[in-house]
């Protein structure tokens, strides 16, 4: 509805700065926010050795979140490691990818990155379920 029409757009129009960037992903976390979430965490990931190396208010502010700062090491380990562990549970798809597969299974399309992954999951896991009892 219309939290995801305001999510896109915002992401569309959003310009990230390395002194907002920090602000952005603390939001899009707090908020439920995955499409968001997944754009400042590739503007993050794209600058990682800058951002590493920063001694700022943006480590200061993500030092304050733990998870978010554990999120963000795992999304940049695995870009430059090209780790497809994942590959089978939708992680490495995108939020969008993620929404565009459970509007096709008519399933909800609103949630975090992680509940929209499950959610996929769980009906994959239905219909082999349904597969196997014919």
């Amino acid at each position: 509805g219309l939290k995801l029409a305001v999510e896109m757009t915002l992401v569309k129009s959003l310009t990230l700065t390395r002194a907002s960037v920090a602000d952005w992903l603390m939001f899009a976390d707090a908020r439920d926010c995955p499409l968001l979430k997944e754009y400042v965490t590739s503007y993050i990931v794209a600058r990682a050795t800058d951002f590493m190396f920063m001694n700022s208010e943006w480590t200061k502010k993500l030092s304050e979140s733990p998870w978010l700062m554990h999120e963000l090491m795992l999304e940049i380990s695995m870009r430059l490691n090209n780790d497809s562990r994942f590959d089978s549970t939708g992680r490495n798809m995108s939020v969008s990818e993620l929404r565009t597969k459970l509007h096709e299974k008519g399933l909800d399309v609103d949630g975090s990155k992680t509940t929209l992954i499950s959610r996929l999951q769980g009906s994959n896991k239905r219909q082999k379920t349904d597969r196997n009892s014919i």
